[in-house]
């Protein structure tokens, strides 16, 4: 995975060119509506909202001689290549956030005599921008999701321990059965599995699979064991 940083001075790494505006600051993500029209029923029925994928635009300017720029411009394509997959992007003035992105869409370069511009169309398909480390909580306490967004978190519950129970943000999440000593249940609430070691355990699983709310939530391990939170803060 490569990782771009847009500097403290505005330089976007490794590339080593200025970024002289970005689309950050848009409030909110595009918006998928599921709705239904009744005939003879004012309005729609609201099913729920969904964000879309996100776009992120860097305005990038480079000072450079117009016999230097054939070999810049490729040299920038292949750090921008989509086929390389997801990257990660940082702000050194709003740090501690990440980006993921890849670049997506036609990048159409105006050239001068002395200097470049062009605008790089980064598309997140996860549109939350996250925390750039995790956060973990052994046992009972408190997991604070430092973002503005719900966020999904990993559970495992190491055993030995009969049933474990436990409870986050009023949600329980039980499992019903044995977790030997050397064995560890781990439940994901994103991708919604759940598995003892590498075995599926769904099946004796209640199929409760909550997030942490923006802020603090209250988390109250299982009777025995040892039970561990892992998750990232998350912003939309």
């Amino acid at each position: 995975m490569s990782t771009f940083l847009v500097d403290a001075n505005g330089v976007l790494q490794p590339i080593g060119v200025l970024v002289a505006g970005d689309s950050r600051y848009e409030l909110l993500p595009g918006v998928r509506e599921y709705t239904e029209e009744i005939p003879g029923l004012d309005g729609e029925i609201d099913f729920g909202s969904e964000f879309k994928a996100r776009v992120l635009e860097l305005h990038c300017v480079l000072e450079i001689l117009a016999s230097q720029q054939p070999a810049k411009i490729r040299e920038i394509a292949s750090y921008l290549n989509p086929a390389a997959g997801v990257s990660t992007l940082t702000f050194a003035d709003d740090p501690g956030k990440v980006y993921f992105v890849k670049c997506s869409g036609t990048i159409e370069v105006t050239r001068n005599a002395s200097w470049i511009e062009f605008t790089i169309p980064f598309k997140m398909t996860n549109p939350f921008i996250m925390s750039a480390t995790t956060t973990s909580l052994i046992g009972t306490g408190t997991a604070a999701n430092g973002g503005n967004a719900e966020t999904p978190f990993l559970l495992t519950v190491a055993g030995p321990v009969t049933n474990p129970s436990v409870v986050v943000a009023n949600y329980t999440m039980a499992y019903t059965g044995t977790v030997e000593a050397g064995q560890t249940l781990t439940i994901d609430t994103e991708k919604l599995t759940v598995k003892i070691g590498e075995t599926n355990a769904l099946g004796t699983y209640n199929r409760v699979f909550p997030t942490l709310q923006p802020g603090n939530n209250a988390v109250t391990a299982a009777a025995a064991g040892i039970t561990t939170l892992t998750w990232y803060s998350r912003w939309i």
